[in-house]
């Protein structure tokens, strides 16, 4: 079950990180 909760670990940082990059981006 380790690896379900690196999965979402991984898909949350994915996630994370688009949504702070498209919050960047406007205001580049």
């Amino acid at each position: 079950i380790a690896w379900i909760i690196g999965w979402a670990l991984i898909l949350e940082y994915t996630v994370g990180g688009s949504a702070v990059a498209r919050g960047i981006s406007p205001n580049l």
